[in-house]
């Protein structure tokens, strides 16, 4: 291995007893090492020294040969770097998502953004406005653009909008959609436009799709998936909100997708917006996420508290407003108005120097004085969003913590 150095600035660290993890908080990779291997890397940051020199204070040639594992382990994990200097830096955002409206035809209870009826008020942004945005969007340099709402298609312009996002963008589009109000006259402007169609479906048939988003939601929409698949589409994606009371339906609903061609994303249900009042996919009052049977039994899946909202990407809001996060719309949280990104902020957020920054680093599990001594902080609650829905209420932290401590403490340390 050539001359590295250990970037302890990206790194975070758990000590228990004689174990150490080491987390690159960037990418949520991590690994679990003995404490003498940390000692070591330990002294070549006291030392100024690359870390592959660190061997010398091994004198048995069995620990010098599994230090050196441990070391490209961390260099797998992007913990060493050639430049002893490194800092970590952006100059683009890879992903914006614009919700270009709060309306919605659909009502589902689970709904995190707890959009509004469509027949209820007119868009706070005009279409002038939405072509203003976006331009500015474009400043942002991103890879990728989603639209998303409330259901982008309500919006009388939206085509209009779709057309002008492809006249004046090169990169990725991804329209999210709940696909029911797509007319087969206009299957080719979505295809010509847009590079993928994140659809939320819910359901495997039109028995359980019916019972979250109405009757004859799972024909109009398996018709349009069909449509838009002859029409050229290659990357369409199904969704579906898994809970208590529709977990056994998650295995039917990858058959679906396996057979349509699609690819198939479940989420777990999470206390957001509308789903803070709904009680069937979470019977426990004090819950704040539905957990599958499964979804600890593979820890060599599990990543650290590495969300990077705000440099891995942004949100708008359908009133102008930026955001860290489409799940943290308050104003501790806001980098601006669109129309006020000027090109100064922009360096600002490429940097990470606002206060919406620190206020989100804040409720980081790391940060949390009630939290820092945890020895499963990196791994408990790793969504911000949902630390700070669970600060507000002191029984429902607790309630999460201890279930946190009870699942994760003994898999992550008894681990080899």
């Amino acid at each position: 291995m050539e001359n590295k150095y250990f970037i302890d600035k990206i790194c975070d660290i758990v000590i228990k007893d004689n174990t150490v993890i080491l987390s690159n908080r960037l990418t949520g990779k991590w690994i679990k090492i003995p404490i003498e291997c940390y000692e070591a890397i330990k002294y070549s940051l006291e030392t100024s020294t690359p870390v592959n020199n660190a061997i010398e204070v091994f004198e048995d040639e069995e620990d010098q040969q599994y230090f050196k594992s441990v070391l490209n382990c961390l260099d797998n994990i992007g913990l060493l770097n050639a430049d002893q200097t490194y800092e970590f830096e952006i100059d683009f955002i890879p992903k914006v998502v614009f919700s270009i409206t709060n309306r919605c035809n659909l009502s589902c209870e689970y709904c995190c953004v707890d959009a509004d009826n469509y027949l209820k008020k007119d868009d706070i942004l005009s279409t002038s406005d939405i072509k203003r945005a976006i331009d500015k969007i474009l400043k942002l340099k991103p890879q990728e653009v989603v639209i998303s709402g409330g259901e982008p298609l309500v919006r009388d312009d939206f085509y209009y909008i779709l057309e002008y996002i492809k006249l004046v963008y090169g990169g990725k589009v991804v329209l999210c959609t709940n696909a029911t109000l797509i007319k087969e006259e206009d299957i080719e402007k979505i295809t010509n436009a847009v590079y993928a169609v994140e659809i939320s479906l819910d359901g495997y048939d039109e028995e359980s799709c019916s019972k979250i988003r109405g009757k004859g939601t799972f024909a109009k929409v398996i018709e349009n998936v069909r449509l838009l698949k002859k029409s050229g589409m290659k990357h369409i994606s199904l969704s579906m909100v898994a809970g208590e009371f529709n977990e056994d339906n998650v295995d039917n609903f990858l058959k679906l997708n396996e057979s349509l061609g699609t690819r198939a994303v479940v989420r777990n249900f999470s206390k957001f917006g509308r789903g803070k009042y709904s009680y069937k996919y979470l019977k426990d009052e004090f819950a704040m996420h539905y957990y599958g049977v499964n979804d600890f039994n593979d820890l060599n899946k599990l990543r650290a508290n590495n969300c990077w909202a705000g440099n891995s990407q942004l949100f708008v809001n359908h009133d102008g407003n930026i955001y860290l996060c489409p799940l943290l719309r308050y104003e501790e949280f806001k980098i601006c108005h669109i129309f006020d990104l000027s090109d100064e902020i922009i360096k600002k957020v490429f940097k990470r120097q606002l206060p919406a920054f620190s206020n989100f680093d804040n409720i980081k599990t790391r940060n949390i004085p009630h939290c820092k001594s945890c020895k499963i902080n990196l791994f408990c609650t790793v969504c911000p969003a949902k630390v700070y829905t669970l600060l507000s209420d002191k029984r429902a932290f607790d309630y999460n913590c201890n279930f946190m401590k009870r699942t994760l403490m003994p898999k992550i340390w008894q681990m080899n």
